[in-house]
């Protein structure tokens, strides 16, 4: 989740319905997932809430940022 998405809907709640929750953080030292390997590491994404923003990148192929990574997946994505 974006820090914005997070705003208007806390990730606790989002872990309701989902298996696993990723929050948009600062960098760190820590080693995490790859944002390729992210994309290809779950049967299916949900992006929620989705921004008029959002859509709009991913129809138009435009992976800005970590939450845009979806277009990498071969997975089915739910708006």
């Amino acid at each position: 989740m974006t820090s914005q998405a997070a705003r208007m809907l806390p990730p606790s709640t989002v872990a309701l319905i989902c298996d696993g929750v990723f929050v948009d953080q600062e960098p760190t030292a820590e080693k995490r997932p790859g944002h390729i390997e992210l994309a290809r590491w779950g049967e299916m994404f949900v992006i929620l809430p989705a921004s008029a923003k959002v859509i709009g990148q991913a129809a138009n192929g435009l992976g800005a940022n970590l939450l845009t990574t979806i277009l990498a997946s071969p997975r089915p994505v739910v708006f």
